[in-house]
């Protein structure tokens, strides 16, 4: 929650993925939920903000190996793109 609680209006954060898990028993996932929405509401640039649920994960990740490649392509592809790599830019 502290970086919900130092979120400030009109900064220019850079691009985020805020990841959740639906079955997490430590952290529910709306907190998760309402950063990102904050995020979203608050920033002072163009950057993507993103809320990646996994209905089927836990506290620590993805339960399946597949999950958890899939999981890690994804955060691999946004970082990607984020840094200019030509092969994932629109």
């Amino acid at each position: 929650m502290d970086a919900y609680q130092k979120t400030k209006k009109g900064v220019k954060y850079l691009a985020q993925i805020i990841t959740t898990g639906f079955n997490d028993l430590r952290v529910a996932s709306y907190i998760p939920a309402k950063y990102a929405a904050k995020m979203q509401a608050f920033i002072g640039s163009d950057n993507p903000i993103f809320l990646a649920v996994d209905y089927s994960s836990r506290h620590f990740g993805p339960n399946k190996l597949d999950d958890y490649f899939h999981e890690e392509a994804r955060k691999t592809a946004f970082i990607l793109w984020q840094t200019g790599h030509p092969d994932f830019q629109k």
